[in-house]
């Protein structure tokens, strides 16, 4: 396993062979680590072979701690560590020497953890059922004490990974994934019973002990699973991105085509409110239709819409089964004046080979235009041995920290001509794509919509 460091952080779950610092900046590797980014950036592996890494947060000091699952019950479905590494916990890293390398570690060994977030002193870290908090040490990477219990009572199985997100307020969100596909078990269940205590987020007080996980404490609903969640400070407000559903040919090849099954469900990045419902198992997101459609175990028929006229549709939506597992704003300053106030999106699965060709342009009341880019892609020889890999995608910033909320700065994925123009989903403005701003993507032609 392998951290790739270049201000941004790119887990990749593979082996290596071991890097060389480059010749014109020692902070950074021969061959950025095994990934190629875009023209200015480099990357060095910060950390290897550290186990099966979900979620991870940066302290103030530029401590790094590392959510590990236990490789038996992997969310990720494909890792192939074995041995020692194979078991979960969380893995501190820390650079002693200012070079780019982590050079000291410490592992608490108590179990599969997957979710992480920082509020210092506290680390907040979940396993499937919990949520712990650890006091940190800042002189050492060491726990100070046994963590506390935040929440207890989540249910086991199915969409195992808990990520977790923090306000200023004190509230806690945490995802807790569906138990399955579409709620199905022999025919169509509706109500579905699993929205009680699974498929959403649920909010809870970070400083209160031992709380249940129950209904009362559900903040949105309709949310297959929100591996990517995050508080935006700037405009106080949870996004989150969803794994859509799977296998909509092989159970209605007469709806879909193999082709269509490709693409469909959308991945989605949702604003999340409280109260939302965002339409799972009854709904999934139609990216050529730009809506959400009824699914077909309620009655569907690949086009109408039924009771999903009145769910809340994504902000964005992205191509079928890209898998979107990680979710940052940036920032940062250290990045070029593009990127800022934009949000950093990790896929795996079919995101690395479908995402190379692709690049976005979004409108903005600012009558500039960003992009959606690769910003991390791996080698060839980052994919030996069938490893999965995770790799990022960058949307552009939009001028104004209210960029997803505006109709016009929402990303769709749209044809990007000069004179063109789009209607974002659940609005009736039109949107005008700006040539003002050249732009050559990374990997190719930028995609017209399908």
């Amino acid at each position: 396993m392998r951290l790739g460091y270049a201000g941004l952080v790119v887990v990749l779950t593979t082996c290596s062979a071991g890097e060389r610092p480059s010749a014109a900046n020692p902070q950074c590797d021969e061959g950025n680590g095994g990934i190629t980014l875009p023209r200015g950036f480099c990357a060095a592996v910060f950390a290897d072979e550290i186990g099966v890494a979900r979620h991870l947060v940066v302290t103030p000091a530029g401590d790094v701690y590392v959510a590990l699952e236990d490789a038996e019950r992997s969310s990720a479905n494909s890792t192939r560590v074995s041995g020692d590494a194979a078991r979960g916990g969380i893995m501190a890293l820390r650079d002693t020497n200012a070079d780019g390398r982590a050079d000291l570690r410490f592992r608490i060994r108590d179990g599969s953890h997957s979710g992480m977030a920082l509020r210092l002193p506290f680390l907040y870290s979940s396993t499937p059922t919990t949520v712990l908090r650890y006091r940190l040490d800042s002189a050492s990477l060491a726990r100070i004490a046994s963590p506390d219990t935040i929440v207890t009572g989540m249910p086991d199985g199915g969409h195992s990974s808990r990520s977790l997100a923090l306000d200023e307020s004190g509230n806690l969100f945490v995802n807790v994934g569906s138990d399955s596909n579409a709620c199905w078990s022999g025919q169509a269940q509706d109500p579905c019973p699993e929205l009680d205590e699974r498929a959403g987020i649920w909010r809870y007080g970070a400083a209160h002990l031992s709380q249940v996980h129950d209904v009362s404490h559900r903040f949105a609903t309709g949310i297959r699973n929100a591996v990517g969640l995050v508080w935006n400070s700037a405009n106080h407000t949870l996004y989150a991105t969803q794994h859509g559903r799977d296998g909509l040919h092989n159970s209605y090849p007469r709806l879909y085509s193999v082709e269509k099954s490709d693409d469909t469900p959308s991945e989605e990045l949702l604003k999340v409110e409280a109260g939302g419902d965002y339409g799972w198992p009854y709904c999934y997101h139609d990216r050529v239709l730009r809506r959400l459609v009824l699914a077909p175990e309620y009655g569907g028929d690949g086009n109408k819409a039924g009771r999903c006229a009145d769910k809340k549709p994504p902000i964005a939506a992205f191509p079928g089964h890209w898998a979107p597992d990680g979710l940052l704003f940036y920032r940062g300053t250290q990045f070029p004046a593009k990127y800022r106030d934009g949000v950093f999106i990790t896929f795996t699965d079919r995101g690395i080979e479908m995402g190379r060709r692709m690049a976005i342009k979004l409108c903005s009341n600012h009558s500039r235009t960003a992009h959606l880019a690769i910003a991390a892609r791996p080698s060839p020889m980052a994919l030996r041995g069938g490893a999965s890999i995770r790799a990022s995608l960058i949307i552009g910033r939009s001028g104004l920290p209210k960029a997803l909320m505006d109709p016009c700065t929402s990303p769709m994925i749209s044809a990007v001509e000069s004179g063109r123009s789009f209607t974002p989903e659940g609005s009736s403005a039109r949107c005008p794509l700006s040539s003002a701003e050249p732009y050559t993507p990374l990997y190719g032609a930028e995609v017209e919509p399908r």
